[in-house]
């Protein structure tokens, strides 16, 4: 009886999913619905913003990351080993990008309003298409990862 009760004090697999999935999409969410206030309750392309999205999938993986290298596995042998520590390498190259992804996004939006070339703004759409794309297979790669590795929130 005490074992149950030990595992049911480990937080669940939803709670992972709300504090390394959820919690990291918050300012995305938060943005997009303050323009969608400011703008007449009208959503468009430009309520939610895809450099805000590329900073959350960034911190997503980042966590993600840190959740797969902290995984306390017992008795692991070298091959599972081996594949979260690839997986964790996979999310860290993701968060790159990710990162890489919100600065871009941010340098196109700046030179478009400086210069209002269409060519610019095509670009940042593309950047932005990419990045929705890559917040999608990151979201679900995650999930995957959580199922995979019976990964654990720590609070």
């Amino acid at each position: 009886m005490g074992n149950s009760l030990q595992k049911d004090k480990r937080p669940s697999s939803q709670t992972w999913i709300i504090v390394h999935i959820l919690f990291p999409l918050i300012p995305f969410f938060l943005a997009g619905f303050i323009r969608y206030i400011v703008k007449d309750y009208q959503i468009n392309f430009d309520t939610f913003s895809t450099s805000t999205l590329a900073m959350s999938i960034g911190l997503i993986c980042m966590l993600v990351n840190q959740s797969l290298l902290a995984a306390n596995r017992p008795l692991t042998d070298s091959e599972e080993l081996e594949s979260i520590h690839g997986t964790a390498t996979m999310f860290f190259i993701l968060a790159i990008i990710g990162f890489a992804f919100f600065g871009i996004l941010v340098a196109f939006r700046a030179l478009f309003e400086l210069n209002s070339m269409p060519e610019i703004k095509n670009a940042e759409c593309g950047i932005g298409y990419l990045t929705g794309i890559l917040s999608l297979i990151t979201i679900l790669w995650a999930i995957r990862a959580q199922r995979c590795y019976k990964l654990r929130a720590r609070i």
